[in-house]
């Protein structure tokens, strides 16, 4: 929560113009990571927000490796869009602080009709996207297949049927 406010409270001061982060964790063969973007409206305020940055995660983790990357994209709304999910995090944080949500709602989940988490965050994807007007067929649809191809590193219909037994399984 700490960098949360710091972030928005940096936004605030004019010192970026937008943001977006990344938790990478439990990923086999690689380091737990916390990957932040920042636009800057010029450079003399990139380096007062790197400065901060690495005062503030210092004090907080003070074995924490920094490595400045270009975060860029070839991919027009790439950017915007994970500014956007970031903005929709904050967003859950402060409805949980004011106990409008649960942060179990973010825990892992079984697949049952009945489990919160699993509840949430389906209704939450389809939410987002159904008042974006995005349509549920064939868009939404593309979109959670595009992932699953993508997490079972597919190539195929049969591999795509055989990471999916993996992840769930024979039945759901």
């Amino acid at each position: 929560m700490l960098l949360k406010e710091w972030i928005e409270d940096l936004e605030k001061r004019e010192l970026v113009k937008g943001f977006a982060f990344n938790h990478y964790f439990n990923l086999p063969n690689e380091p737990d990571a916390l990957r932040l973007r920042f636009d800057f409206p010029n450079e003399e305020k990139r380096e007062t927000v790197k400065k901060e940055l690495e005062e503030k995660v210092k004090h907080l983790f003070p074995n924490c490796m920094f490595k400045e990357l270009e975060w860029t994209s070839p991919n027009e709304g790439e950017l915007e869009a994970y500014e956007f999910g970031s903005r929709c995090a904050f967003l859950f944080w402060d409805l949980v602080k004011k106990e409008r949500l649960k942060a179990g709602y973010i825990s892992d989940f079984e697949i049952t009709k009945t489990d919160p988490p699993w509840v949430f965050q389906q209704c939450f994807n389809h939410g987002v996207m159904n008042s974006l007007g995005i349509s549920k067929v064939p868009n939404e649809l593309k979109i959670h297949i595009a992932q699953l191809v993508e997490a079972t590193k597919s190539k195929t219909i049969t591999e795509l049927v055989d990471g999916l037994k993996k992840i769930f399984g024979t039945t759901f």
